[in-house]
């Protein structure tokens, strides 16, 4: 079943709801409607219950909703100011630094969207949204689809074209908002609005409402009304519309002036525009035309009978998906939404899974993080024993290399001194401690017989000297600093060993 859009505008006096649809010449509006709000509040459930109602009385199944913003008091602001070219992150954090200073507020109690609208050579242009924390909850609704929180300027730039200004006539103020070959630029917030002519009647009458909308009017040419009643409250409003009108041209000639080009077509909308009289009072000051945006209205039978002239920021919001421009201002991802209450349950069973299957793989990572560290320590005791006979082989291997030099050594001995004294010499191997290594045997004549070598410390020599008495006499010659040394052994001395 397809979803159907549902543009919504939340002001400070109403909410109004509208639903586009397509024609051959574009879109139209199709339903709108708008609910006063309460005077206890504006609340989530009121908000709720109008919504859900406006579905039911026009046969949406699937609605889901655009919302869209005025900025126009601390809940919700807009900004616009220069930043240098930065990486991407500098960038964000020079923008949060920006809003901090400018914020009249605790800025840990609000939510913040920027883009970069405009890059020049060495600037960017930012505009930066800013709204309370408190706000956004209030408009939070759950079992409501929500597709887009989006700011006002947004909305309505998707229905205009061109360099032109939008005077929306709210009831707490009125929005000058300026756009630039089709891109937001400026905006200037009137504190001037429905409610200052509402208060300026009601000096004179117990329902200024009623009366406002009934027979006010801003006749600058008392000529051109036939009613006497009307003439006398056009008195009364005429200096709050004159305050208003002064301030849009000096705002639209301002930014004109700062642009340096004019202006092609000035829009209004809101619905305080309806005061009879205030768009060609608004227009006389301009010296220019100002018409409605362009938002059409069908009857039943299709045909454009009135034009929607209060339901162009819904309408805006409506055909949101049509254009990505300034899509970095949508406020969606801050809203605490609530999910379909069909898939409640669902939802419900999917986490309560997930726990459960969280909890089984934390059992078995237990379990196997148990195991490798058995496995490991096995390995650690492998490795020790493979340490341990590699020592060994080494030790072995020093052992049989240093036997078979000897062995060399003596077989170096002439064979005329061998005899009762050469077989001695044999034994010189096995009476070689640890830590002495003979490097050469010398003979030189007659019956002695000279012992080169190294030793480790000065102890092993004087063991070494004692030992090879058993074969002869032996006399230390020569000890070095390198405890190199040389030991002359003679035939005096029968020694012990055997023959």
């Amino acid at each position: 079943m397809k979803k159907e859009l549902v543009g919504l505008d939340i002001g400070s006096w109403s909410v109004k709801a509208a639903v586009m649809a397509g024609t051959e010449n574009g879109p139209y509006l199709k339903y709108a409607e708008t609910k006063k709000i309460p005077e206890s509040g504006f609340s989530p459930s009121w908000l709720k219950s109008f919504l859900i109602d406006f579905a039911r009385r026009h046969g949406l199944k699937r609605p889901v909703f655009c919302l869209t913003l005025p900025p126009d008091t601390q809940k919700f602001i807009i900004k616009f100011f220069t930043m240098p070219k930065l990486a991407e992150k500098e960038l964000a954090k020079s923008i949060k630094y920006e809003l901090e200073s400018r914020l009249l507020q605790p800025f840990e109690n609000t939510v913040y969207r920027w883009a970069a609208a405009e890059e020049q050579m060495k600037n960017l242009n930012i505009i930066s949204a800013t709204a309370e924390k408190d706000y956004l909850r209030s408009i939070t609704v759950k079992g409501i689809r929500i597709a887009a929180v989006e700011p006002q300027p947004v909305s309505i730039l998707r229905l205009i074209k061109g360099s032109a200004a939008v005077i929306d006539f709210g009831h707490t103020g009125t929005r000058i908002m300026i756009y630039r070959d089709g891109r937001f630029s400026h905006m200037h917030v009137s504190k001037i609005g429905g409610r200052n002519f509402t208060e300026a009647l009601a000096e004179v009458c117990n329902d200024p409402e009623t009366l406002k909308h009934e027979k006010g009017a801003v006749v600058k040419n008392p000529d051109i009304e036939p009613d006497e009643e009307t003439k006398k409250l056009s008195e009364i409003l005429n200096p709050v519309a004159d305050e208003l009108a002064r301030e849009i041209k000096q705002a639209v000639r301002a930014c004109e002036a700062r642009e340096g080009t004019a202006l092609e077509t000035v829009y209004y909308t809101g619905g305080a525009s309806k005061l009879r009289y205030l768009p060609e009072r608004i227009g006389a000051e301009l010296e220019q035309d100002i018409f409605p945006v362009p938002v059409g209205f069908l009857d039943e039978t299709g045909l454009e009978f009135s034009p929607g002239i209060e339901y162009a920021p819904a309408c805006g919001a409506c055909l949101y998906r049509k254009s990505g421009y300034l899509s970095e201002l949508n406020f969606r991802s801050s809203l605490r939404s609530g999910l379909e209450p069909d898939f409640r349950n669902l939802c419900i069973f999917i986490l309560s899974f997930g726990l459960a299957l969280q909890g089984g793989l934390y059992a078995l990572n237990r379990q196997a993080e148990s195991k490798a560290a058995e496995l490991r320590s096995e390995l650690a005791a492998v490795n020790a024993r493979i340490s341990d006979i590699r020592n060994r082989i080494r030790n072995s291997e020093s052992a049989v290399i240093y036997y078979s030099e000897t062995e060399r050594l003596l077989a170096a001995v002439k064979e005329s001194e061998k005899g009762t004294f050469g077989t001695r010499l044999r034994h010189i191997a096995g009476l070689t401690p640890k830590g002495v290594t003979l490097t050469e045997i010398t003979d030189p004549g007659g019956s002695e017989v000279e012992l080169k070598g190294k030793a480790r410390d000065y102890s092993r020599i004087g063991c070494f000297a004692i030992a090879l008495e058993k074969l002869g006499r032996a006399e230390l010659e020569h000890i070095g600093a390198d405890l190199d040394f040389v030991i002359k052994l003679t035939r005096e001395g029968r020694g012990i060993l055997p023959r």
